[in-house]
């Protein structure tokens, strides 16, 4: 005989369990790829003119003129400044990750993050 009761995940409390775990999984995976990002940002390399000039401005080439237009500026002021903008750049993507790891800032940290992204990449 089959039981009356339901197997929709409302009733179901193990989905639940792993629904949250895999949350969890993905907000600390998303965490600690922010954090990767930032401690690759502070390396010494990073802090030099070299990085704007040679790294950012190359990716310029081949793309359409709008986009190479903006790379070629932002490349212009990473190198012409670029303890301050790797700073600032890397202090952000530390808190971003940071910030999604703790739990009362989660929310904000990834919406932070949403824009980051877009943003910068």
């Amino acid at each position: 005989m089959r039981s009356s009761r339901s197997t929709t995940p409302s009733s179901n409390p193990g989905t639940h369990l792993g629904w949250a775990l895999s949350a969890a999984v993905c907000q600390s995976s998303v965490s600690a790829i922010w954090v990767l990002d930032a401690v690759l940002q502070f390396q010494p390399y990073m802090f030099t003119k070299a990085f704007g000039s040679q790294t950012l401005a190359v990716t310029a080439q081949g793309n359409p003129a709008w986009i190479a237009h903006s790379i070629t500026w932002a490349a212009g002021i990473v190198a012409r400044h670029p303890v301050w903008t790797n700073a600032v750049f890397a202090t952000v993507q530390l808190a971003v990750g940071l910030g999604i790891a703790w739990r009362p800032t989660t929310k904000w940290a990834l919406a932070a993050s949403i824009g980051w992204a877009l943003a910068v990449w």
